[in-house]
């Protein structure tokens, strides 16, 4: 993979003007996921969607911690919002 180039992993609808797309990139040997909120509002003169500032970009080394704290969170939502008195979660399984 050359360094200017992006590979489209996913993109879902944010809201009616955004969406967010995911993607791959290399920059110096490294792998980056890239997760940028793309929004028409940010059209160019032909109409076209363009990136914001909004997102994150991670190395791949850390993605499986990223991974871990939206498990985190989507269990936290489904088990009724609840904040633990004690912090994060540390007894997740991997």
């Amino acid at each position: 993979m050359s360094e200017d180039e992006r590979i489209l992993i996913d993109e879902f609808e944010k809201n009616s003007a955004e969406t967010v797309r995911t993607s791959i990139s290399e920059f110096k040997g490294k792998l980056y996921i890239d997760f940028r909120v793309w929004s028409a509002g940010a059209a160019d003169s032909l109409g076209e969607v363009r990136p914001t500032k909004k997102g994150l970009t991670i190395s791949t080394e850390i993605l499986p911690d990223l991974l871990k704290a939206v498990q985190l969170a989507i269990r936290h939502v489904k088990g009724g919002g609840k904040v633990a008195e004690d912090g994060p979660q540390s007894d997740f399984p991997e």
